[in-house]
């Protein structure tokens, strides 16, 4: 038997799996593309933050669809915690949630899956969509040998290893945070109407994204008052090039940026055929993509083989064209606004 769920890994996102698997979901959803066009725009982070590395980028969106006790949610969640999947064979309980329209997101030690692009003990997350019961293999979804963000087949006994063997982790260490989560299942609703694509809540959070700010209603979800001081939108930008170090996890964060303009790339692209404008107004936008995508590789391989003097110089040189980038885009998407309004 073969049985595969809707899956679109056409998201311009190879990082971040907590936001790229819902987002894989619901983009595979012809109703809800307008919902994902609206969103995924303003990116946010928050002090404090003692080193940069345990910096994440998170969106303003995911809060959308996080919970399963919210009727309204896009995407339905459900927690597994250890002691019980401990109890279950793992392939069988995958392949009967994507029997039941399920998806099934399993933490797991990435070293015994072969297809996967880590090489060391790392408690990671894989999402699976579908299964082939010829070959014994899973339908997934994750980081592949090349680092990129694409479909993965697993074999079912790799996957039973990896799941009951993920007892450790060289990245993170405590694998306390994961043990709550060891699975987690994913359902969509049965949409019967397209989601109606609103152009001036894009424009208005297209703005909010040039002034580093968020709406009311994201402040309170966030509930900022109990935590450290907030950057969202282009400040997000900002503050990663403030804290470039030199060392390798800084230049990571670069690429982070890089993936949100990708994913602001489509958004304007859609709000652009909504309003019937030339995408050529969009020409310096694709400079400033590429400028970063270069200054990303740039600082990765410097870090890897500079001494200490050639790498601050390699970080003052950056940061320097990081600000510069910053400021081009700024200025590209609030001339598209004009455009558009």
């Amino acid at each position: 038997m073969i049985k595969e769920l809707p899956f679109s890994f056409n998201i311009s996102m190879n990082n971040m799996m907590i936001y790229a698997y819902p987002l894989s979901i619901m983009a595979a959803n012809p109703k809800l593309k307008p919902w994902v066009m609206e969103n995924y725009i303003i990116p946010h982070t928050y002090q404090p933050i003692k080193d940069l590395p345990t910096l994440r980028m998170c969106y303003m969106d995911a809060y959308s669809f996080s919970e399963s006790s919210n009727p309204q949610s896009f995407i339905h969640q459900d927690n597994y915690v250890q002691n019980y999947v401990a109890t279950i064979d793992i392939c069988g309980f995958i392949k009967h949630m994507i029997d039941d329209n399920k998806y099934v997101i399993a933490f797991s030690d990435d070293y015994y899956l072969p297809n996967s692009s880590f090489t060391m003990h790392y408690l990671h997350e894989t999402l699976y969509y579908g299964y082939d019961d010829d070959r014994d293999v899973f339908k997934a979804a994750g980081l592949n040998p090349a680092g990129a963000y694409s479909n993965i087949e697993h074999a079912f006994d790799d996957v039973r290893r990896a799941f009951s063997e993920g007892h450790t982790c060289e990245v993170h260490g405590n694998i306390e945070w994961a043990r709550r989560h060891r699975v987690i299942v994913l359902s969509v609703p049965d949409y019967t109407l397209d989601y109606p694509y609103d152009r001036r809540k894009v424009i208005n959070k297209l703005g909010n994204f040039c002034e580093g700010k968020a709406d009311d209603v994201d402040i309170f979800r966030l509930n900022i008052q109990n935590r450290g001081k907030f950057y969202f939108g282009i400040d997000y930008y900002t503050f990663i090039a403030d804290n470039l170090t030199a060392d390798y996890g800084s230049f990571r964060y670069i690429h982070h940026i890089h993936e949100h303009i990708s994913l602001l790339h489509d958004r304007l692209l859609y709000l652009l055929a909504v309003v019937n404008k030339p995408t050529s107004i969009l020409s310096t936008f694709h400079n400033v993509t590429k400028s970063i995508g270069i200054l990303r590789l740039k600082g990765i391989k410097g870090m890897q083989t500079s001494d200490i003097s050639s790498s601050e110089k390699l970080i003052r040189e950056s940061r320097s064209q990081l600000y510069s980038y910053i400021e081009d885009l700024r200025k590209c998407i609030e001339d598209i606004l004009d455009e558009v309004r």
